[in-house]
């Protein structure tokens, strides 16, 4: 005989779009933490929210899902999203990038989250950075300078476009339902 359970995620904030669309996100975990050597406990946070419901409706992750007919076409479809929306912020950028000094270019638009009908209806970023050219992505170097009314341009730009962008619907079950996922940009100007 075989039991299994599954933990129910705590939920976390709750935040409501300009477009009114609900978006819960799961609690911060913690851990209760004893201290070798010492008589002391201590509790600690770690891991990031993340969203789980849209409206009522769970959100996944690509893959969050064993589901053998879909999985691999929704990966692809993401891969292709995000090679499409690569090209759209190119485009968009074209008159800006001219203007950058030399330099490692990077945006990441983390807790994209992603309707059935494909519409992007929530993300945040922290906009545009640009590093050396050794420092690349996923480091904590330090960030170099952008002028000021480039950076708003750029990031402005960035964001109206975003929420222009089209998806593919993530299948599970034969069903479209939301997503998230998260977005890097990054180009160099040498």
């Amino acid at each position: 005989m075989q039991a299994s359970a599954t933990d129910k995620i705590a939920i976390g904030k709750t935040i409501t779009t300009e477009k009114g669309n609900v978006i819960i996100f799961s609690a911060i975990t913690t851990k209760e933490l004893h201290i070798a050597n010492t008589n002391e406990q201590r509790t600690v946070e770690y891991g990031e929210p993340k969203p789980i419901l849209l409206n009522g409706k769970d959100i996944y992750y690509v893959g969050d899902k064993n589901d053998t007919v879909n999985n691999c076409r929704n990966i692809q479809i993401w891969i292709g999203d995000h090679v499409k929306a690569w090209k759209i912020f190119d485009k968009e950028l074209k008159k800006e990038k001219r203007q950058l000094p030399k330099g490692s270019y990077e945006v990441m638009f983390k807790d994209v989250v992603i309707n059935e009908q494909g519409k992007i209806v929530y993300f945040r970023t922290a906009g545009i950075v640009r590093r050396n050219f050794s420092e690349r992505l996923h480091v904590k170097p330090a960030r170099l300078p952008i002028a000021d009314n480039t950076e708003k341009r750029i990031n402005d730009k960035l964001i109206k476009s975003i929420e222009k962008l089209q998806y593919a619907p993530l299948m599970i079950g034969g069903n479209a339902t939301p997503y998230y996922n998260h977005l890097t940009y990054s180009f160099d100007i040498k």
